[in-house]
């Protein structure tokens, strides 16, 4: 894989800022001595660069954006796009991660 084809976003991934479910919330677990993913059921541990990356979508990001930032702050990492292309996507399955298109959608269907 070339490196032009690695900074492609993935069309699974939407176009629609990212951002973080407000289910969810990240702190350090001293207990667990790592960042974790809080949610009502449990908590999930999370890898530094899980951490980075979710960190980083507290306010409304696109996936390009994201990466670009990333990719300027770690430029080393050779397989960084794809790499989080792939935990979006994971981080979106599970619903950590939402689009604002969805953040609307759920508080207008609240305020009713």
């Amino acid at each position: 894989m070339t490196a032009s084809n690695d900074s492609t976003i993935d069309h699974t991934i939407p176009a629609a800022p990212l951002m973080m479910n407000g289910k969810y919330r990240l702190q350090w677990e001293e207990a667990q001595d790592c960042h974790v993913l809080l949610y009502p059921e449990g908590l999930v541990k999370l890898s530094d660069s899980a951490y980075e990356v979710l960190s980083r979508c507290q306010q409304p990001v696109t996936a390009a954006d994201l990466i670009a930032q990333l990719q300027q702050d770690y430029p080393d990492a050779e397989t960084l796009a794809r790499d989080v292309q792939e935990f979006l996507i994971h981080a979106l399955q599970h619903h950590w991660l939402i689009t604002t298109d969805q953040d609307s959608a759920m508080t207008e269907s609240q305020s009713q």
